[in-house]
């Protein structure tokens, strides 16, 4: 058994390379909300739901080509700001005749075969709560607030003086 399981694939969409998880287990294809841009989006014919049955952000759908060594495949993705990568789901495994090979970490479509990659690198990533009102939380207190949830990474960018996090074992000095 392999340590890590490729599900990555390197494509070029919007004009520019990304690193795409393949994920039989999405019924629909997502693309973050940060890399779509200005782009026209229609409405979303459906709301989204997580594995867990908690509700997504849908900015739209938007339909953009999968470029991959010279093969262009089309695809439909909701725009959402709770996911920090393209996924390609289920629909474009579908739409796209793709055949997985588990074993050898490969796909092919089209008769031409594409090497899978593991995620790259040790990235630091956090998911943010954002509340949707605004809230003042007393000092030594607990709260229950509505919120929703962004997926983002830290590529070492300053975090907003808005943003907070909380780690677990950390060490507090004072």
């Amino acid at each position: 058994m392999r340590a890590h399981s490729a599900a990555y694939l390197t494509a070029r969409i919007n004009g520019q390379s990304r690193s795409c998880l393949l994920d039989s287990g999405a019924d629909v294809s997502l693309l973050p909300s940060q890399l779509i841009g200005t782009h026209e989006l229609s409405p979303a014919p459906f709301p989204l739901l997580a594995v867990n049955n908690t509700s997504l952000t849908t900015d739209g759908v938007i339909s953009l080509t999968v470029a991959v060594k010279g093969q262009k495949l089309p695809a439909t993705f909701f725009v959402t700001p709770n996911v920090d990568e393209v996924i390609l789901g289920r629909d474009w495994l579908a739409n796209n005749n793709v055949v997985w090979d588990f074993a050898a970490q490969t796909i092919a479509v089209k008769n031409q075969i594409f090497r899978l990659q593991v995620k790259s690198g040790k990235i630091n990533s956090c998911k943010r709560c954002i509340t949707q009102a605004e809230v003042t939380i007393p000092p030594r207190s607990e709260a229950i607030l509505p919120t929703y949830v962004i997926y983002s990474r830290l590529d070492g960018q300053q975090p907003s003086p808005h943003q907070w996090s909380t780690a677990l074992n950390s060490t507090v000095s004072e």
